[in-house]
């Protein structure tokens, strides 16, 4: 698969995603994480996927 067929299928597996949580209502859902010093952060879902998906585009994985 080429890195461009990667890009199309990561960006149509968010776009279903993100319909999919905004028909559930909770497309500002937010997940509260804890590191392991026990910070406490609060993020959005669909936010950090995104940028989940774009850092393994980049890295070419």
């Amino acid at each position: 698969m080429t890195d461009k067929e990667q890009a199309v299928r990561a960006a149509y597996c968010f776009n279903a995603l993100q319909r999919f949580m905004t028909q559930a209502g909770s497309e500002n859902a937010i997940v509260t994480v804890e590191s392991k010093d026990g910070e406490k952060e609060d993020l959005l879902i669909l936010k950090e996927i995104k940028a989940a998906i774009k850092l393994l585009h980049e890295r070419g994985e």
